[in-house]
């Protein structure tokens, strides 16, 4: 037996000192742990002490790609299945699978699981990289949901979870035993929302939910086939984070209950489906999209008037709209930075007013999509927003396309931005997409554009920087203001 005093002495072939074998065998497991499962695999062939250390990792970090010797898939699940069963340690504190064969998903993956169950795995990280451009549907195992242990659950990288029914079937049991999962991100089908609801109203410490609904191409109309798909419901009472996004046909009512809610990613078809349970006065953060433009009954002109006043309390928004229009005006008593997305021009009809309401507004970013319509730009109001005048400090302007006779209309909205902003710092404006076809056309136009800004008088009494960022220039100026 090798004591750890005659180990510390033992010397390499070449006369050194062999530092790494006088290691006690806690801090190679470590060290081994944080390598891919083949790397720390190889090490067996060390020494003979070496291949009892590699079994006792505590963090196992699988990849099919890593297999370079299989060529099918049943070789791979063998291949995989032997490194689980070898595996000796008690404690499996994360697991992380990555596969690129879509065959994989239809073996019994559900032993794999079984295995990391019983020891007491915290992070769960499972994910299907391959050429597929559709997500793979994937039968998640039940010994995830008893697994009291975790905190980490990732589920939505190239899969679409389908839920064990037997769980509802088996009474002999509890269905979920999830005391300290904090971080959930799965990736669903519309018809099972109601399944994956009760899984997130049985988490109590979760904190962070990444929600993802959308259709497989291998169910053509799923409302037909499920008539019954009403709503989608998540109750969470410490949920502090949440990224929803509902990606399919079907018109479901989302409903939220997180009165400790602090960021919101939405992304949705139409706002007529969309509402809160209770007003999240703690919400800090937003970002908003809409990804179609709705079909707005008489009774829902009003609609975005109302979202906004659901969060109102928010100090950054980031808002994505279309074919929207303010009705009543709102106040924004926090809010801080703004980033408006996808402006066609009648966007601007939600823009100026909203501007009003953003009292203690510090930062505006505009961002406007691609295939810019003609009179994109509406006049500025009469009436300055405070905000501009008291606190606005920077405005970027992302112009995605602009045509010729659009150039004058972006220059006065710039002109009346640089006017009105009494302590504006900075303005920056950014063309992001080629119209020319030559680049000395390119050029020429972009000359005339940053000549004509340049020019442009400025109603701050500070120092303010003008940004321009072309595709063929880039060039900037300080003008100061009179004190």
């Amino acid at each position: 037996m090798i004591t750890k005093r005659t180990r510390s002495k033992k010397m390499t072939s070449s006369g050194g000192v062999d530092r790494l074998s006088s290691l006690p065998d806690c801090i190679l497991i470590d060290i081994l742990s944080r390598l891919p499962i083949t790397s720390a695999a190889a090490t067996a062939v060390l020494s003979s002490r070496w291949p009892y250390l590699w079994p006792q990792i505590t963090s196992l970090k699988l990849s099919s790609i890593l297999f370079k010797g299989v060529y099918n898939s049943v070789e791979c699940f063998i291949a995989i299945t032997k490194v689980i069963n070898k595996l000796t340690s008690p404690i499996i504190r994360s697991f992380t699978l990555h596969l690129d064969d879509p065959c994989l998903v239809y073996f019994p993956l559900d032993l794999w699981f079984q295995q990391i169950h019983h020891r007491r795995v915290e992070d769960i990280c499972f994910r299907f990289v391959t050429r597929e451009v559709a997500p793979l549907m994937f039968q998640v195992s039940s010994f995830m949901f008893q697994t009291p242990s975790l905190v980490t659950l990732e589920l939505n990288i190239g899969i679409i979870c389908i839920f064990p029914k037997h769980i509802f079937n088996d009474d002999t049991k509890p269905k979920f035993n999830l005391p300290n999962l904090k971080k959930l991100s799965i990736q669903v089908l519309p018809f099972e929302c109601e399944f994956w609801g009760k899984l997130i109203e049985s988490c109590p410490s979760l904190e962070d939910l990444s929600y993802m609904v959308t259709s497989s191409p291998n169910i053509i109309n799923a409302s037909v086939i499920f008539p019954d798909i009403t709503s989608i419901s998540i109750l969470g009472q410490n949920l502090l984070r949440l990224n929803i996004t509902v990606l399919h046909d079907h018109r479901e009512k989302v409903v939220i209950d997180a009165p400790r809610l602090e960021y919101l990613m939405l992304n949705i078809e139409s706002l007529l489906e969309f509402r809160f349970a209770k007003k999240p006065n703690a919400l800090c953060e937003a970002m908003v999209s809409v990804a179609r433009k709705p079909r707005i009954p008489p009774n829902g002109k009003d609609v975005i008037t109302k979202f906004l006043g659901l969060i109102s309390n928010v100090k950054s928004l980031t808002f994505d709209v279309r074919s929207y229009s303010l009705e009543t005006p709102l106040l924004f008593p926090n809010l801080t930075h703004l980033r408006f997305m996808g402006c066609y021009g009648h966007e601007f009809k939600v823009l100026w007013p909203l501007l009003k309401s953003c009292t203690k507004l510090e930062n505006l970013c505009i961002s406007m999509s691609s295939e810019v319509s003609h009179g994109v730009f509406l006049i500025p109001p009469k009436v300055s927003p405070s905000c501009l005048l008291d606190h606005i400090k920077r405005i970027e302007i992302k112009v995605a396309m602009i045509f010729y006779d659009e150039e004058e209309n972006l220059l006065k909205v710039l002109e009346y931005f640089l006017l009105k902003g009494l302590v504006l710092e900075h303005l920056i404006c950014t063309f992001t997409k080629k119209i020319e076809s030559s680049e000395r056309s390119d050029v020429r136009r972009e000359l005339l554009f940053w000549k004509k800004l340049s020019k442009c008088e400025i109603g701050s009494s500070r120092r303010c920087q003008i940004v321009f960022s072309g595709l063929r220039i880039k060039s900037s100026i300080i003008k100061h203001g009179n004190s």
